[in-house]
This record gives structure tokens, sequence and C-alpha cells, in this order.
């Protein structure tokens, strides 16, 4: 797959929505090592760790998640710098043409849900400005 970069209609996007929606990001290849490696996570409690990945759900309708999915297995490491948005990390959270260029990984998880839930808001915005 070749890397994909931002376009001026991205930063458009972006800035008015707050987010992208990245259209056939991951190949189908990928797509079905994720699904097998998720359908396979062994039955697992709350606080419960898998290597160096726990799960640890925020609420009883948040589903299952899966903290530090990186440590999950080959098909979660291939996402870190997938070629179909790094360039956007990049541009978007690397603090491009800075003095302090880079990324690095805060939080990655799983998320499975069977139907309805959600993850709470954590960054205060829903309180307004």
């Amino acid at each position: 797959m070749q890397p994909r970069n931002p376009t001026p209609l991205d930063d458009f996007f972006f800035d008015l929505r707050g987010y992208l929606v990245l259209e056939k990001a991951v190949e189908p290849t990928l797509l079905a090592e994720l699904n097998e490696a998720i359908d396979n996570f062994p039955e697992m409690q709350m606080g419960e760790w898998l290597g160096n990945a726990q799960r640890r759900d925020y609420t009883a309708s948040t589903g299952f998640e899966l903290h530090n999915c990186v440590e999950a297995g080959a098909p979660f490491e291939k996402l870190i710098d997938h070629p179909s948005w790094i360039n956007y990390l990049r541009h978007y959270c690397g603090e491009e043409d800075s003095y302090v260029q880079g990324l690095f990984i805060d939080e990655c998880m799983v998320s499975v849900r069977k139907s309805g839930g959600h993850h709470p808001v954590h960054s205060g915005g829903y309180r307004g400005a």
C-alpha cells in the first residue's frame, strides 16, 4: 500500500469536523488478521492481563476493551505506522514543522461491542469551552 498524504481538502474537513474518515485504510488481509486475533482473544475478566495488554472496560456498556493492544500481536503492531495514516498523524498530531517533531503512543485499545455501548468522553469537551 502506498503512503497517503493529507490534502488541503482533508485540512478543511479536519478543521470543520475535528476528525477524518479514511476510506479503505486497512487492506482486506490485515483486516482479516485483526478480526481473527480479536475472535481468538481468551475469555478475560476485568483487570486481567494478556501479556502486556490489559482488559479495562470503563463502564458495563463499553463492551470488551483491551488496553495497550499493540502488545496483543503482530496484526496490531502493523497498525502503528500504517501507510494509510502515518502521514496524517505526523501532520495533525506530530508537531509538523516545529522543533518538537515526533509521535508517541499514549493510549491504544481494541474496543469490541456486540451492540450499542460507548466510550466515555474524557477530554472535558462535552462541558463546553
